[in-house]
């Protein structure tokens, strides 16, 4: 019962953050894959490229999305990919606007939102039904 309600609440709040971020808001501290535009209004990475006016997916979210498919994923070796591996394929391939790269921490901090992945390690329910690309 108590592990169901938790399972609400997580669910809720999860809910609560998509429809903010979806309005341009940010819910609380932005996550690194976002801007800040403007007062109270976050826009994912890279959402006024050019290529993006043409159909393509934001950097934010391609990396976000990358970030998943490698952990969900298993290596050439057919090993499960870990926060590491995840890292280290990430920082090969992309860099944020700015020229950091992307860091371990960005990387478990995704990985660790309430939500995104089931105990098992599969991606949510909730999580698969906000991205048609997940």
């Amino acid at each position: 019962m108590a592990e169901y309600q938790l399972y609400q609440v997580l669910q809720g709040a999860l809910r609560g953050t998509i429809q903010a971020l979806q309005q341009g808001k940010p819910h609380g501290g932005i996550p690194w894959w976002l801007i800040k535009k403007g007062e109270h209004r976050g826009k994912v990475i890279g959402w006024d490229a050019p290529e993006v006016a043409e159909g393509a997916l934001p950097l934010g979210q391609r990396m976000v999305d990358k970030l998943i498919e490698l952990y969900l994923t298993n290596d050439d070796e057919d090993e499960q990919r870990g926060f590491d591996k995840v890292h280290l394929a990430l920082r090969d391939e992309f860099r944020l606007p700015d020229g950091r790269e992307v860091t371990k921490a960005m990387v478990e901090d995704t990985l660790k939102q309430p939500g995104l992945l089931e105990g098992n390690g599969n991606l949510s329910r909730m999580a698969r039904a906000c991205s048609p690309v997940w």
